[in-house]
């Protein structure tokens, strides 16, 4: 038991510091309750949280392990097993998606985003079953998911994609990582597609977030996991 401390440590977002309890005696499964007891033992955890599904902890200052959340529900794959072990989930199905708007700190910028909570907006995303696509020609396939924001039925717009892949540094790949592309535009500037960066970390089988790199974010909770056939493209 501890409180969430915001952090000030490069990607770091937050911080626990407790006390980690032993317990002995307890009952075992199926088995009539019986009380545990706490033990001498002498413990402190620490915790780091880097992003919304990844963290890392260390117990009496040992060395530091990574934990992620377990998958359930829905499938998940190591779709780039070569560079990490991360599961990237199936994201298929209906998100709620919150944008928060780096406020302007004047009318005369270019564009003007005004003050909380008018600089904040909400709207329900259908995302599409997860495709693996080679768009680059190179040989190696990327992760795509396509967004859709829906209106009155049957209205609907392919608004973009979350699309995930290895970089490259020194001729090798490293990575991977993901990116929220918007093509509906930025304030209503189709030319200017914002693209949110996601750590691994950042995408979740339940929590999605994102970075822009002038400090817009987006975060989003999964509403169900239901297939939509309409918008796959493979309804009547």
């Amino acid at each position: 038991v501890g409180d969430l401390v915001p952090s000030d440590e490069p990607n770091v977002m937050w911080t626990v510091d407790t006390d980690l309890l032993q317990f002995e005696n307890g009952n075992a499964f199926n088995q009539s309750y019986s009380a545990p007891m706490t033990t001498n033992y002498q413990g402190l955890i620490h915790l780091k949280f880097t992003q919304k599904n990844h963290a890392l902890f260390s117990v009496n200052n040992g060395e530091e392990q990574s934990i992620v959340p377990i998958i359930f529900g829905v499938p998940a794959s190591a779709d780039f097993s070569e560079q990490t072990s991360y599961q990237f989930p199936e994201l298929e199905g209906v998100w709620s998606f919150t944008y928060h708007f780096k406020s302007s700190k004047s009318v005369d910028e270019v564009p003007f985003v005004p003050p909380e909570p008018f600089s904040i907006r909400s709207e329900s995303i259908v995302i599409s079953k997860k495709r693996f696509v080679d768009r680059d020609d190179d040989g190696d396939d990327e992760v795509v998911y396509s967004l859709h924001s829906f209106y009155f039925y049957p209205e609907y717009n392919i608004i973009g994609d979350i699309i995930c892949d290895t970089n490259i540094d020194n001729n090798q790949e490293i990575g991977p990582s993901c990116e929220l592309i918007d093509d509906r535009g930025l304030f209503g500037d189709i030319e200017n597609k914002p693209r949110y960066k996601l750590s691994v970390g950042g995408l979740g089988a339940f929590r999605i977030f994102g970075e822009h790199e002038d400090g817009h974010t987006f975060e989003a909770i999964r509403i169900n996991a239901k297939h939509y056939a309409f918008f796959n493209g493979d309804g009547d």
